[in-house]
């Protein structure tokens, strides 16, 4: 209950932050003052706001589907290699939105094998990769973010491992369990606090142990982190 109470206080700001600001760009556009420059400035950051938003009610909207136990999982056989490379381009423009000239996108595959599919929920996936990315974008200043997987095996069958890597400030050993709680976010005196109502790596844990999975975390103070989730689904490589 405190921590809900605590939510729904960072919550109302988080969604008064970005209509405020969509409102006031809104009032400039429609001055007669405003240059052509100027109103181009304006719609993107109308637009990075609305983003904002968005994925702040997505986030919302999929902790209630998970609480409630109403979230669908559709499995199916998702070849890896091209999944990850489609996600390259958006992840990129994410990176150019955020202002981070000073820091790099790499995805990262198997190129030894032709094609590598998991049986699992590709939006899921996706979703858990782009909140792991966000974060790693937001709490990471230069340096190198490195996202893709792994290949392992173990006797007569592989197992894959996917990652998100970052070269940022890294999270304190006694922060390490916390960060998976609900409306918790991590910030110290070194990461200054960042935008977001906490949910992001809540909803990662809950959807990888819904697929039948884990996540985890490996992190040194200044060393950056390693965001590490799996499956125990069917792999198959071809």
């Amino acid at each position: 209950d405190r921590l809900k109470t605590t939510f729904l206080a960072n919550f109302s700001h988080e969604i008064r932050t970005p209509l405020n600001a969509m409102m006031g760009f809104v009032n400039i556009l429609t001055s007669m003052k405003t240059t052509k420059e100027e109103k181009a400035e304006m719609v993107s950051l109308i637009d990075v706001n609305s983003q904002r938003l968005l994925r702040l009610i997505n986030d919302m909207i999929d902790m209630s589907r998970i609480e409630s136990n109403s979230m669908e999982i559709k499995y199916t056989n998702v070849e890896l290699n091209g999944f990850i490379s489609a996600m390259a381009p958006s992840l990129t423009y994410e990176l150019e939105a955020a202002g981070k000239k000073n820091l790099v996108m790499t995805p990262v595959i198997d190129k030894t094998k032709h094609k590598v599919y998991q049986y699992i929920d590709e939006l899921r996936l996706s979703q858990i990769f782009n909140n792991l990315i966000s974060n790693a974008i937001k709490f990471t200043e230069k340096g190198e973010i490195k996202f893709g997987y792994k290949i392992a095996r173990n006797e007569n069958r592989y197992a894959i491992t996917y990652f998100v890597t970052d070269t940022g400030q890294g999270i304190l050993p006694d922060r390490l369990d916390d960060i998976f709680k609900p409306f918790v976010q991590y910030w110290n005196e070194d990461v200054p606090k960042v935008q977001g109502a906490g949910l992001g790596l809540a909803i990662c844990k809950r959807l990888a142990e819904l697929m039948k999975g884990r996540i985890w975390v490996e992190s040194l103070p200044g060393k950056g982190s390693s965001f590490l989730f799996s499956f125990n689904t069917p792999v198959m490589i071809e």
